[in-house]
């Protein structure tokens, strides 16, 4: 199984790398900051009330989801008119350097208001920079592989994104091991940022060998690309793009609450130790990456529409169950529910990147994933972790994640299963009779 991702020429080797430990990047700095949303909350707001420190620590979570957005219409545009590889160099930039920054920026306690200040303008950097970085990644291997093998290479390209969460879980587990809670509130958080901008600088070197789409330059050299790629994505698919962000809200709300939130939710409401929350999520990360690649394969022989459309529904009947096993406060309970939600989890992550990819004809490609991943992040990713926590603080009612888990599914499903019908076919005709490849 592995001569499928072995047998390739250097440069498309390097191509898996570059995609994954990008994507990986991304999501290590983006999951980071919601380790520690409660201790930002407390250090760069002059508040007393934990409920409204957490918020306002989301509310910077969101304000960089909503510079993800405005990024992701930036850099689509570079992508989609200049290059895919124009695009990527400037994201990882913009990306590390806030990292940094942040590393070494003071507290409220030492200037006021100006810290406060300084964090969103940084966070809404990095949302910008990040809007454009797993959309140019997602559509340049994409197009960089042949058709037989596009869905494992976005699979393996998701499978980063799994990885960077993983990595970003367990710097937070090791520092809550090694450091008390003083400590990790006074330094072990800079740590996390720090390796985050080393991890940016890894990036950078990585990047400048990347190769341009030989799709986006057989565009180029026809004359075929899009003035105003973003005026003709909304002209011309405005439906495709109204599926594709319905199709991410599932996508969006696994990664984020399932795999980011949930530690600070276990902690606070069902009591669990945080150390053996995250080495729970930790396993299940690992799990959910294993799961992710095998999917890949699977997708070689099986329908990958068919494929989301399982995961969905077997998501639907055991996210509710799942999360009374939380509820229960029990050890082995907690690790079973994390067990069952990440086996599944690469039924409908695995073929997703792949199927957001075929919506849309190479002229607005890019435009298309970063505009429906950016609105989608802001609906259901940020927005969706600060309405669990301000629900479950209003109504007591600690199962809240999981209705709106199952909410964000059923929209995935929905969404999967009108593009797979009469609708696809309109758009794969359209593709074809543009020749986009």
């Amino acid at each position: 199984m592995l001569k499928s991702l072995t047998d390739k020429t250097p440069s498309q080797r390097q191509m898996y790398i570059l995609a994954a430990l990008g994507s990986g990047i991304e999501y290590y700095d983006f999951c980071i900051f919601i380790f520690f949303t409660k201790i930002l909350g407390n250090l760069f707001f002059s508040v007393h009330d934990p409920l409204i420190s957490t918020l306002l620590g989301y509310s910077i979570l969101i304000i960089g989801t909503f510079g993800r957005l405005f990024g992701g219409i930036l850099f689509s545009h570079i992508g989609d008119k200049h290059g895919r590889k124009s695009a990527f160099l400037y994201t990882i930039l913009c990306m590390t350097i806030p990292s940094f920054i942040i590393t070494f920026l003071p507290t409220y306690a030492s200037i006021g208001i100006f810290s406060t200040i300084l964090l969103i303008f940084l966070r809404l950097l990095q949302g910008f920079a990040v809007g454009g970085e797993i959309p140019g990644a997602a559509t340049l291997i994409y197009e960089n592989v042949n058709s037989k093998n596009k869905s494992l290479a976005c699979s393996v390209l998701m499978a980063g994104n799994l990885l960077g969460l993983f990595f970003a879980s367990f710097v937070q587990y090791l520092l809550s091991l090694f450091l008390s809670n003083g400590e990790l509130n006074s330094f072990g958080w800079r740590i996390a940022f720090f390796v985050g901008g080393l991890l940016g600088i890894i990036g950078i070197f990585i990047r400048k060998k990347i190769r341009e789409s030989p799709v986006f330059l057989n565009l180029k050299n026809n004359h075929k690309l899009e003035r105003r790629p973003i005026l003709a994505l909304f002209k011309n698919h405005f439906r495709e793009t109204i599926l594709a962000t319905f199709l991410n809200s599932f996508i969006l709300c696994f990664g984020l609450i399932f795999f980011s939130f949930l530690p600070s939710y276990l902690s606070v409401h069902f009591h669990y130790n945080m150390s053996t929350v995250l080495k729970a999520n930790s396993y299940a990360l690992i799990i959910c990456v294993i799961s992710i690649i095998l999917c890949g394969f699977l997708t070689k022989k099986f329908d990958k529409h068919g494929m989301f459309k399982l995961g969905c529904f077997i998501f639907l009947v055991i996210l509710f169950p799942i999360f009374l096993f939380f509820s229960s406060g029990n050890t082995t309970f907690l690790f079973l529910g994390y067990f069952f939600g990440a086996l599944f989890s690469g039924l409908v992550l695995s073929p997703a990147y792949s199927i957001i990819n075929e919506m849309f004809p190479a002229q607005v490609r890019f435009s298309g994933f970063a505009i429906s991943l950016g609105i989608a992040a802001i609906i259901f990713g940020s927005g969706g972790a600060s309405l669990c926590t301000y629900v479950i603080q209003k109504t007591n009612f600690t199962l809240f994640p999981a209705v709106f888990m199952m909410i964000c599914c059923s929209l995935s499903f929905i969404s999967i299963v009108l593009y797979t019908t009469r609708f696809r076919v309109l758009v794969t005709q359209y593709n074809i009779s543009n020749q986009n490849g």
